[in-house]
């Protein structure tokens, strides 16, 4: 389910509130005002469900935690994909088995997330995954974490941390917190890292080094 087609849900489910509200004569309802938003959410999640059935495998489809499902947010979506850009250039692919968001915010939470970077010719950069994130859908920007991964197959590096910081329109990839560097047979181990967007140029922060420099 992608993120336009969660606020197609929410716009669909609004205008069948507002006609419900209505009386014969087309005024609103006085007694209506103050009732609960239920039918809302209601027909918001119907749409979402429906929406997703048509479009993934019954066999695959993922199961949510009772941590997950009490986690308190306006709607869910399952299977998120989301493609990031800058300047009409795709940056990114984002993918997560679980968001959850609010009606009223550009924000989402997600659970296990996968994240494909791409260059500037829409080739594969990298690859970050973890074990949850947040996005804001306007901005674009992204943080993830838990046991954080970011491999760049072709440049040799792999990264790990527990926070990650991406802002494609800032062509940016950071983190704040201690980060492990392999690259070329050597360990580099530091208090956070920042980078281009493709990882081409990695500095890491109060860098110490370990293992030997292959030639």
């Amino acid at each position: 389910m992608t993120i336009r087609g969660w606020r197609v849900a929410i716009q669909a489910s609004r205008r069948a509130e507002s006609g419900a509200r209505a009386g014969p004569d087309g005024r609103q309802d006085p007694s209506a005002k103050n009732k609960p938003r239920r039918s809302c959410v209601a027909i918001a999640l119907l749409s979402l469900v429906l929406a997703g059935a048509g479009c993934r495998d019954e066999g695959n489809s993922p199961v949510a935690s009772a941590e997950l499902v009490n986690m308190p947010a306006d709607q869910v979506i399952y299977n998120l994909n989301h493609f990031m850009t800058a300047d009409g250039i795709r940056k990114a692919h984002l993918r997560a088995d679980t968001a959850y968001f609010h009606e009223d915010s550009a924000t989402m939470r997600m659970r296990t997330v996968h994240m494909t970077v791409h260059d500037e010719q829409g080739r594969e950069q990298a690859v970050v995954t973890a074990e949850g994130g947040w996005l804001d859908s306007r901005s674009e920007l992204m943080m993830a974490w838990g046991n954080v991964v970011v491999v760049a197959q072709d440049q040799g590096k792999r990264i790990e941390t527990q926070e990650l910081h991406f802002d494609p329109r800032g062509d940016r990839i950071w983190s704040t917190v201690p980060t492990v560097l392999r690259e070329s047979g050597r360990t580099i181990r530091g208090s956070g890292f920042e980078s281009d967007g493709q990882l081409r140029n990695v500095r890491v922060t109060d860098a110490r080094s370990e293992g030997v420099m292959r030639f």
